[in-house]
C-alpha cells in the first residue's frame, strides 16, 4: 500500500540552549521552534572500517572471522531472560561503561535470530552483517567462554537500492519467529520507505525468494522512522515516521488514514491472493473505513527504537520529536496479549505533556512514561528499552536511553507513569556518536556508534 505523497519541506534545525530533564507531568507549551530531530542527523555518515578487515560482496558459505572478543563465560549467562528482580529504588549506585567488540560501517540497528545464537546488524547504506557467537564448552558440557567474530561476508547487500540522503538508509531489521525469514525496512532511491523480507539460511539469504511487503511514500529526507519488532504471534510492528518537516506540517501522525507517524501491524506471512501481507484481527482500523486498516497505534514524530519488554511483553515507544521535546511512552501488554491497539501518543498535536501552539489535547491521548527536554546541547533521544540483563542488577527494570548529540547514557526507573529516579550512568560516548541500541536475548543492551564501533553496556 503506498501512502500519498505531499509537498518538499526540509527542516532547519538548532541548537538548544542549556541541561536536559525528565518531568513527569506539566503544562509545557510546546512553540514551533525547532530542535535537532533524529538518530541520524548532524552528519550522520558512518564509519568506513570494520574490525575483521575488508568485506566480499554478496551472500554465499560463511566467511573467515578473526576473534575480536574473549568473554569469561561465569561472569555473563548467556542468553537467560531474567525475571523477578525487585525493582531498585535508587539508580546511584549504578555505574557502567561500553566495551568495544569489533567494528563495521556505519551500524543502525541490532537484533537476535531466534533458534540462533548469533546476532545481526544492518549498516546504513544497506547490507546486513552478522556478530558470531562462538561458544566453548569442556567435558562436562561447561560453557569455558564466548568468542564473538564479525563474518566478512554480508548476509544480506542491496545498496544499490538504499538511498543515504539525509537521514535514509538501512534502518530496520527483525526476523520472524522460526528464525528463517528476516525483514529489513530501508529507504529506497525514490526516498520511499520500504519493508522487505527474504528466507534465509545459515549465513546469508535466498535472494531469489525476495518479497517487497510495503512501501509507502515519504515526501522529505528526514525523520523516516524505521524500527522493525516482531511479536510473540509472529506480527510485524513497523515504525513510521511522519514525513519530515518542521511540526508534522502535512498532519499525518493524526490521520489514521495515513501510514506515516504510526505504529503499524501486519501479518507478514498472512497475505491472500496477491497481497504481500495480512492484516491481523485485532487491528483497530482493520474492519472500519476510519483509519488504515495496517494502523495499530498513531499520534508519533519519529520512533527509533521499538522495544518489546523482555520480562512484561509491554512496548515502549521512544519518540524523537520534531520540536524541544523527546518522549518516551509505555504500551502495556493487555488481557489479549498485545500492546499499544488503537493508542494515539498526540503528537503532533501533544509533544510531552505540552500542547503544541494552536492544537488542542486530543480525545484520549496517552501520556508519557517521561519527557526529555533539550537544554544543554541534547537533541534527540535514542531509547534502548528495559534493562533485563545480569551484569548491572541495580539498573534492573530501568528504562536505559541517551542522547545523540551529547552521547551520555542515563537509566530512569518508572512505571510508565510516574519516574522515581534518573541518573547519568557515568559513561557516555563522544558527541555526535550515539546511532542505535540493541538488546540480546539475556537482557543485555549494545550500544551502536556512527563511527562503527559496536559496544555492550557493562558494569565498570
Amino acid at each position: 500500500m503506498n501512502a500519498s505523497s505531499h509537498r518538499s519541506f526540509l527542516s532547519t534545525p538548532r541548537r538548544p540552549p542549556a541541561a536536559a530533564r525528565i518531568a513527569r507531568s506539566g503544562g509545557v507549551i510546546v512553540g514551533t521552534f525547532m530542535a535537532l530531530t533524529a538518530v541520524v542527523a548532524c552528519g550522520y555518515l558512518g564509519g568506513d572500517s570494520e574490525t575483521a578487515g575488508p568485506a566480499t560482496t554478496g551472500g554465499g558459505p560463511k566467511g573467515t572471522a578473526a576473534a575480536l572478543t574473549t568473554i569469561p563465560a561465569a561472569a555473563r549467562p548467556p542468553y537467560t531472560v531474567p525475571g523477578g528482580f525487585p525493582a531498585p529504588s535508587s539508580l546511584e549506585p549504578v555505574r557502567a561503561k561500553l566495551t568495544e567488540i569489533g567494528k563495521i560501517e556505519g551500524p543502525t540497528a541490532f537484533t537476535t535470530r531466534p533458534g540462533y545464537p548469533n546476532y545481526y546488524l544492518t549498516e546504513r547504506k544497506g547490507r546486513v552483517r552478522q556478530l558470531t557467537v562462538d561458544q566453548q564448552f569442556d567435558r562436562d558440557g561447561k560453557l569455558i567462554r564466548t568468542g564473538l567474530y564479525i563474518e566478512r561476508g554480508y548476509v544480506l547487500d542491496i545498496a544499490r537500492e538504499v538511498s543515504t540522503d539525509g537521514e535514509r538508509g538501512m534502518l530496520g531489521l527483525a526476523f520472524s519467529t522460526d528464525g528463517r525469514t528476516i525483514y529489513v525496512s530501508y529507504t529506497d532511491r525514490d526516498g520511499r520507505l520500504k519493508v522487505s523480507s527474504w528466507r534465509i539460511f545459515d549465513y546469508s539469504v535466498d535472494y531469489s525468494s525476495r518479497k517487497d511487503i510495503l512501501t509507502i511514500d515519504h515526501p522529505r529526507t528526514d525523520r523516516n522512522g524505521g524500527t522493525l519488532a516482531v511479536a510473540d504471534d509472529g506480527f510485524l510492528y513497523i515504525g513510521t515516521g511522519d514525513g519530515g518537516g518542521e511540526g508534522d506540517p502535512d498532519n499525518n501522525a493524526q490521520n489514521p488514514k495515513s501510514l506515516l507517524g504510526k505504529i503499524l501491524r501486519i501479518d507478514p506471512q498472512g497475505g491472500l491472493g496477491n497481497m504481500p501481507y495480512g492484516v491481523p484481527a485485532g487491528n483497530p482500523f482493520r474492519d472500519a473505513s476510519a483509519g488504515a486498516p495496517e494502523v495499530w497505534a498513531y499520534g508519533v514524530a519519529n520512533p527509533w527504537g521499538l522495544r518489546f519488554d523482555l520480562v512484561t511483553g509491554d512496548l515502549w515507544v521512544p519518540d524523537i520529536a520534531a520540536l524541544a521535546i523527546d518522549e518516551v511512552t509505555k504500551l502495556p501488554r493487555d488481557g489479549a496479549g498485545t500492546a499499544g491497539r488503537g493508542a494515539n501518543l498526540g503528537w503532533n498535536a501533544l509533544q510531552g505533556n505540552g500542547v503544541t501552539a494552536g492544537k488542542t489535547t486530543p480525545a484520549g491521548a496517552v501520556p508519557p512514561a517521561f519527557e526529555y527536554a533539550h537544554f544543554g546541547g541534547e537533541c534527540a533521544i535514542i531509547g534502548a528499552g528495559m534493562y533485563r540483563g545480569l551484569a548491572l542488577p541495580g539498573l534492573a527494570g530501568a528504562y536505559v536511553y541517551g542522547d545523540r548529540c551529547t552521547g551520555q547514557i542515563r537509566g530512569v526507573l518508572t512505571d510508565g507513569v510516574a519516574v522515581f529516579d534518573q541518573r547519568d550512568l557515568g559513561v557516555s560516548l563522544p558527541p555526535n556518536q550515539l546511532a542505535g541500541w540493541g538488546q540480546t536475548d539475556d537482557g543485555e543492551f549494545w550500544a551502536l556508534a556512527v563511527d562503527g564501533r559496536i559496544l555492550r553496556l557493562d558494569p565498570a
